[in-house]
């Protein structure tokens, strides 16, 4: 016999907060990380949260419980851009049209007008190339900020890569010549993606208005200088491999509407990039014994750590290096949110339709489905490894809906290949130039949770030259 969402095991829910009280016992937004793993551990792999009375939600952790989720989801399906409410109201209120935020023939045509010289990964391979340079200049650049705030470093790095991919050419923020324009829009794009992440885990009329301004002031700033960076770029781009210049051949978006979807694309790419890439680069420093085995095979698969068309796939260690830190450190639980307009069964408990069904992704980290969860070890993900699990419960760890932070299914972050190419392409670099460790191995650190989770304070590193 089917059980009842209300039946569904969860946190202890009361009046008008729902869970939200629970969560907070738990140590708030800012751990939700480990407020899901407390989650998967007490309740199991599908449970019920209530943010606000009456606002359910299922939680499912386990992937192939997920799948049948994707499968039921239609031909225009829900993404978490179209619940992500501090966003929505603030496009609304400043009269900016947002297709890809939208559910339907608008969200379709836009996204097939952008995918294609952007999305596939025999596509997303192609700007590698375009990255040679600038990963070049941000490997050089970084000593001179080992007693300085890598993160700031790292999301100006993610700024140039992407102008990179985007117009050809990097826009130089990890120069000491950076414009004050550029330096104010990477601030800003981190600053309001930071707290749109802690409006959007509060209930709407809960939200502290003092942040919604905050939030709101920041978007303006990002908007404002992203339009003055994208039409001035377009306007002196003429590299024939970028991806604006490939949409412009294309002829299906005005000069306009490509400048503004350059905009939000380059606002979501920095701020999502470099806290990935982040803990990629402390992880590295944190396992000599990972950093070595790595530089040796970019020695001997690449020249001065470059990453190639020609040599990508041929960097297996690098490959599971990332998919490792990923598992190990995930920059968020959510892997993404969906409401479908039927109902569905998941693991015998009847969901209706309407209710939001979020896929979470701490099952990687636990001892459910990985030996030895707590040890970074790149080799759980060798090709031996991944045959040996085929077949057996624990390929689960294989699951696409495990496998990175962009999301999965037809709303799949548009950029995710991008970005995937940009940290393998700066992570080869800096591997193979630089011994990188801890400056102080003992110093402690939180993993606070945001939109993306970070280390804070982020560890002093220190780059000795191979």
């Amino acid at each position: 016999m089917l059980k009842q969402l209300i039946n569904l095991p969860g946190p202890k829910s009361v009046p008008q907060l729902g869970t939200l009280g629970d969560m907070f016992a738990r140590g708030g937004l800012q751990n939700m990380i480990s407020i899901h793993q407390q989650y998967l551990k007490e309740f199991g792999t599908v449970v019920k949260q209530e943010l606000g009375e009456s606002n359910h939600e299922v939680l499912v952790y386990h992937p192939a419980s997920y799948t049948p989720v994707l499968q039921q989801e239609g031909k225009y399906p829900y993404g978490s851009a179209v619940l992500f409410w501090p966003f929505l109201n603030y496009w609304s209120s400043r009269g900016v049209v947002q297709p890809l935020s939208k559910i339907g023939p608008e969200w379709s045509e836009r996204r097939r007008q952008l995918q294609p010289d952007l999305f596939p990964p025999n596509v997303a391979s192609t700007y590698l190339s375009l990255l040679s340079p600038v990963t070049k200049e941000i490997s050089d650049n970084i000593p001179s900020w080992q007693n300085k705030s890598i993160p700031d470093y790292i999301n100006r790095a993610a700024f140039d890569m992407f102008t990179s991919v985007m117009f050809g050419s990097s826009l130089h923020t990890v120069s000491p010549n950076a414009t004050s324009d550029n330096l104010e829009f990477v601030h800003h794009a981190q600053n309001a993606m930071s707290l749109a992440g802690h409006l959007f885990m509060m209930p709407e009329q809960m939200a502290p208005q003092e942040t919604v301004k905050s939030f709101e002031g920041s978007m303006d700033i990002v908007r404002k200088h992203g339009a003055e960076i994208t039409k001035q770029a377009l306007e002196g781009n003429k590299n024939d491999k970028s991806y604006s210049q490939r949409l412009l051949k294309r002829n299906e978006l005005s000069p306009d509407l490509i400048s503004h979807q350059l905009t939000d694309l380059l606002f979501a790419g920095v701020d999502t990039t470099s806290h990935v890439f982040l803990w990629a680069l402390l992880n590295v420093a944190q396992n000599p014994e990972v950093q070595e085995k790595l530089a040796n095979e970019l020695k001997l698969n690449t020249v001065d750590g470059e990453v190639t068309e020609e040599n990508f796939g041929k960097l297996v260690y690098l490959e599971a290096v990332m998919r490792e830190s990923h598992r190990y450190t995930p920059p968020s639980s959510v892997s993404t949110t969906k409401v479908l307009d039927r109902d569905i069964v998941i693991e015998d408990y009847f969901i209706p339709k309407g209710v939001k069904i979020t896929m979470l992704q701490n099952l990687q980290r636990s001892d459910l489905l990985v030996d030895d969860p707590d040890r970074f070890m790149p080799e759980r993900f060798s090709p031996e490894q991944k045959a040996a699990r085929k077949g057996t419960p624990k390929e689960a760890l294989d699951h696409v809906l495990l496998s990175g932070p962009f999301s999965a299914g037809a709303r799949m972050c548009l950029g995710a290949r991008i970005a995937k190419i940009e940290i393998a392409a700066l992570l080869s670099r800096l591997v193979y130039n630089y011994r990188i460790s801890q400056a102080d191995k003992n110093s402690q650190y939180d993993v606070v949770s945001k939109l993306f989770s970070m280390a804070t304070p982020f560890p002093n590193l220190t780059f000795e030259k191979r």
